[in-house]
Formats: structure tokens, C-alpha cells, sequence
């Protein structure tokens, strides 16, 4: 009876430790897959998968930014602007423009009369010096015309160099009043009906020829550098 006994004490130890060694296994793979798990789901969270790092936003392209031009807003003066002013901008004979103004449009041969319009705040200069100065034929560098003086001796203004320079467009147009456009209309204001018209955009800077008919008046438009 003895025997029997340690016969079953044995079997029972062997099954018990068989027992523990099955738990302790799958306490163990549960544990690394727990870990595993873990893993996957911090690489997946991990910020940087998900946000770019700062090497990373420096190659992403920005939206183009507006050019810096201290505040300026510019554009070149346009027939439609010139019709909107009383007289359509249209003086008979000298004197300068108002300010923020320059000459597009000139009368034909002897006889004085221009066309000023608008051309923007912070295009021109308002140093005093810069401002209104008699030139004879023509304006200096980077200066435009912003009134007469007389036909063949306009005022001249200096414009903002700092954001903006000159660009030469030729010679002004001998506009009538069956020119088509705005032009015609425009034209149709003046003294026999005719005109020098610098091309829509521009600004004269003189250069004026007293011949009927005839256009000699130089042309330039005001860009941005």
C-alpha cells in the first residue's frame, strides 16, 4: 500500500510541475506579446510619423509671399481713371497736376492743355526739392512729368526709387476723336479735337515738338524693381 502511494504522490507532482510550466509559458508569451503590442502602438503615435520635424518643414514650399514694397500700391495710370476726374482730367493750358497725379495726355502743337491723372500714394516723391522742377525738353532720370511749365518745358517729379524705377515705351500716340477706346473720348475734349497720348499705363517726361499733328512726346511706364 505504501508503494501505491508514492506512485501517486509522484504522478501528482509530475502533473502539478507540468501544470506550472504551461502557465508559466503562456504567462510569458502573453507578457512579449504584450510588449510587441506596446511597440507597434508607440511607433504608430510616435510624432515623428505623424509631424513633419523642422528639417523636414524647411524643404515644404510656402505660399509666394507679396513683394515688399514698404506699404506701396501701385498701378499704372489708365485711360478709365483719367475719364472719372472732372473734365476727364482734362486743363487747358499749363500749370502742374494735382498731387498723386502725372500727365498722360497732351495737346498737340502750340497750344497748351493736358490730361493729368491719378497714379497712386508713395509713387512720387514729396521732397520738395524732387517736386515740380522746370526741365527743358525733357525730365531727368527718374523723374516723370507732372505738369507744363510750357509745351516744350514740363514740370518734373521725381518717383519713389527706392521700389520702383522707369521703363522707356517710346513715343505717345497722336489720338483723335474717332480713336478707338477710351482714347477717343478723351481726345474729343481737346482743341481741334486731336491729342499726344502716351500709351495707356504711362507717363510722359517730355520731349514735346510744336508741330500740328505730330507726336514727339516720350513715353515711359513706372514698374516695380
Amino acid at each position: 500500500m505504501k508503494h501505491n502511494h508514492k506512485i501517486s504522490y509522484s504522478f501528482i507532482s509530475s502533473v502539478i510541475l507540468s501544470l506550472l510550466v504551461i502557465v508559466s509559458c503562456s504567462n510569458t508569451d502573453f507578457s512579449s506579446a504584450g510588449q510587441i503590442a506596446k511597440k507597434a502602438a508607440a511607433k504608430k503615435e510616435a510624432p515623428g510619423d505623424q509631424i513633419p520635424t523642422l528639417s523636414e518643414s524647411e524643404n515644404i514650399p510656402s505660399p509666394d509671399l507679396e513683394t515688399d514694397t514698404g506699404g506701396l500700391k501701385f498701378s499704372g495710370p489708365d485711360y478709365s481713371q483719367c475719364a472719372k476726374l472732372p473734365s476727364a482730367g482734362y486743363t487747358k493750358g499749363g500749370g502742374q497736376c494735382d498731387a498723386n497725379q502725372v500727365i498722360v495726355i497732351i495737346n498737340d502743337g502750340k497750344s497748351a492743355g493736358k490730361t493729368c491723372c491719378p497714379i497712386g500714394k508713395n509713387v512720387l516723391s514729396t521732397v520738395p526739392a524732387e517736386m515740380n522742377q522746370v526741365r527743358q525738353g525733357t525730365c531727368l532720370a527718374d523723374e516723370v512729368s507732372t505738369g507744363i511749365s510750357t509745351m516744350t518745358a514740363p514740370f518734373c517729379t521725381k518717383i519713389n526709387t527706392q521700389f520702383l524705377k522707369l521703363q522707356s515705351v517710346g513715343v505717345a500716340t497722336y489720338g483723335v476723336k474717332s480713336s478707338a477706346g477710351a482714347l477717343g473720348p478723351l481726345a474729343k475734349i481737346y482743341h481741334n479735337k486731336d491729342c499726344c497720348a502716351c500709351p495707356e499705363g504711362s507717363v510722359t517726361i517730355g520731349g514735346h515738338t510744336l508741330s500740328d499733328n505730330r507726336c514727339a512726346d516720350q513715353c515711359v511706364k513706372i514698374i516695380q524693381k
